[in-house]
């Protein structure tokens, strides 16, 4: 997460040892450990609700009442061609005709 290093980290527990000394170095400990699980706790919360809410969004709706559920895409009917000339003997609508 910091990307500490093993001589850093060393170092960093050496500092903490003269600064706060033998007795409050645990104490001191414990209650880091302590922030450091909150602030976790609270980071996968948040990420849960964020994931959640995008969910919510990117699913479909339901369907509503009375109406089957799609089993499947939906299947699409041929057009009829209307570039073809029209049969000989056939009627048209087109006035131009």
């Amino acid at each position: 997460m910091f990307n500490v290093g093993p001589g850093e980290l060393i170092v960093i527990l050496l500092v903490a040892l003269v600064v706060l000394g033998p007795d409050k170095l645990p104490d001191a400990a414990r209650k880091m450990g302590n922030v450091m699980g909150e602030l976790r706790r609270m980071s996968n919360g948040f990420q849960d609700e964020m994931r959640g809410a995008f969910n919510e969004v990117t699913q479909a709706p339901p369907p509503a009442a009375g109406e089957p559920e799609p089993s499947g895409p939906a299947k699409l009917e041929p057009v009829a061609n209307t570039d073809a000339e029209p049969e000989a003997g056939a009627e048209s609508d087109d006035p131009a005709a």
